[in-house]
């Protein structure tokens, strides 16, 4: 009787059938290496790369990226938003500290600083009319205050005249009494006014010394802006050459947008930034070795940056000689830091089959063979390997080429050529 076959088992079958051919194919990938490693009777000696053990120094090392820059870089930004009006300057122009650049439209700039100092100028008239007015008020109180105290000296003879009379008959006691009255407020008049003299006295100290700060203010701005309006004109604060300008006439730039980079190119340094997985390796005084074309250049780090940023350190190195001439400007290239060095060590260049282990297999040339060897490796860098195995010796010559292809065979027949 015939059965409906399942979804499930189809698919079962499919995975099948599916693992079965990858398993054929590893099978067929690794029975051709280890066919094509067996059926090779002998293999020519200049297929490889061979290096010969050597009594040298090595300098253990991890690898950076870096970029060659000016130690002295200036960014000019604009003083305020406005539109560029002239350049007199190209990109890559050598330039003298002082010579003028471009120049930026102040022509609202100028109008705001003449309206302020007029605006000053008023101020200070305005001051000196207010000081006047403040000395007069004084003196008025002073006099009102004088004329108070004579007032006073009348009042208190009537009393006393009252008191004479009053002993005569001639007067009675509600009149002394109603002259005490008169006598009291007067006195207090007079106290009031010499608090209120006294008053306006420290208030004008006080809006003088707040009238003269607003002047110093507005000088302030109005000196702001008398140093921006002479900015306008920008120059080059030092000798160098232009590395970047904004040539667009007529374009707007924004207050604080870079508009001129120039660089002394007489003096470099090199920024360089590694992964932080060696952040234990690197250290301010740590030494670095950087390649540029045949030439080797060396430094210090002399600064690393607190923060790590996409895994990567970053840092800044002081070359032992910044001011070589064959150094490109913002050229990058490997950089080598330094984290140890051996002297007088068995040593060996490093090829393509010299792995990152401390042990592996190496083959070395023994007569007309290559003998699969294992060995220990100690510190090592971009150009050389350090060997710890007592077995191999100075002079041995070893394969360092991609061995790969021989993964299968412990001994590989050579063909010297004498």
């Amino acid at each position: 009787m015939d059965r409906i076959i399942s979804n499930k088992e189809k698919n079962k079958g499919k995975f099948t059938k599916g693992l079965i051919g990858v398993l054929a194919i590893a099978l067929l990938f690794f029975g051709f290496k280890y066919l094509k490693s067996t059926i090779q009777s002998t293999t020519d000696i200049n297929d490889f790369m061979i290096s010969q053990v050597e009594i040298g120094d090595i300098k253990s090392s991890f690898n950076a990226q870096g970029q060659i820059i000016p130690e002295k870089e200036v960014s000019i930004n604009a003083p305020i938003t406005t539109e560029i009006q002239e350049v007199f300057q190209k990109i890559g122009k050598p330039i003298l500290k002082g010579e003028q650049i471009l120049k930026l439209n102040d022509e609202f700039l100028r109008l705001s600083y003449e309206s302020n100092g007029d605006n000053l100028l008023l101020k200070k008239n305005n001051i000196k009319k207010s000081s006047i007015q403040f000395d007069k008020n004084i003196i008025d109180l002073s006099h009102d205050s004088q004329i108070l105290a004579l007032k006073i000296q009348e009042q208190e003879a009537d009393l006393n005249n009252l008191k004479v009379l009053t002993k005569m008959g001639a007067t009675t006691q509600d009149d002394i009494k109603k002259k005490e009255i008169s006598l009291k407020i007067l006195k207090l008049e007079k106290r009031k006014m010499d608090n209120e003299l006294q008053f306006q006295k420290k208030f004008n100290v006080i809006e003088k010394e707040n009238l003269a700060l607003e002047v110093k203010i507005n000088e302030k701005s109005l000196k702001e802006l008398q140093t921006k309006l002479k900015n306008t004109i920008i120059t080059s604060p030092i000798n160098g050459v232009i590395i970047w300008v904004n040539e667009n006439i007529g374009k707007q730039v924004l207050e604080g947008e870079n508009i001129v980079r120039i660089a002394d190119l007489s003096s470099f340094k090199i920024t360089g930034h590694c992964s932080d997985r060696y952040s234990e390796q690197i250290s301010i005084g740590t030494k670095v070795l950087f390649k540029q074309n045949q030439a080797k250049i060396t430094g210090t780090i002399i600064n690393i940056e607190p923060v790590v940023e996409n895994n990567q350190i970053r840092f800044d190195v002081q070359l032992n000689n910044p001011k070589q001439s064959n150094l490109r400007a913002y050229s990058k290239g490997e950089l080598q830091v330094i984290t140890g060095s051996k002297k007088s060590v068995k040593r060996i260049k490093r090829g393509l089959g010299i792995k990152g282990g401390k042990q592996q297999e190496i083959f070395v040339i023994r007569e007309n063979q290559a003998v699969r060897t294992k060995i220990e490796i100690g510190a090592s860098n971009s150009e050389y390997i350090e060997i710890l195995s007592d077995e191999i010796k100075v002079g041995n010559k070893i394969i360092v080429s991609d061995m790969s292809d021989y993964e299968f065979k412990n001994t590989v027949e050579l063909r010297i050529e004498n």
